[in-house]
């Protein structure tokens, strides 16, 4: 029975050898997947704010606001609390 075990031991110990480098990659993967997310979001909001604001130039300058474009941006304006925060540019 104690040359079985030892048998099954070393069959357990290879076969964790071999799988180790799978699992410390998946590990990895998702830790550097949730890092890029983390790191990625604030540039998308940032981008969502700066072309909201091109949008409103535009159609400032072509005269063309409505009720229901300045309801479309009133959100994205007011969720923006980044460096170049409009609160000034929501009373306006």
């Amino acid at each position: 029975m104690e040359s079985l075990e030892k048998v099954l031991f070393l069959i357990l110990g290879w076969l964790f050898g071999l799988l180790s480098p799978a699992i410390v990659n998946s590990i990895h993967k998702r830790r550097e997947a949730r890092e890029v997310k983390i790191a990625i979001l604030p540039e998308l909001h940032e981008l969502q704010h700066r072309l909201a604001l091109i949008v409103y130039l535009i159609e400032n300058r072509y005269g063309k606001s409505n009720r229901e474009f300045i309801e479309w941006i009133e959100p994205i304006m007011k969720g923006y609390h980044g460096v170049d925060s409009v609160e000034d540019s929501l009373k306006s």
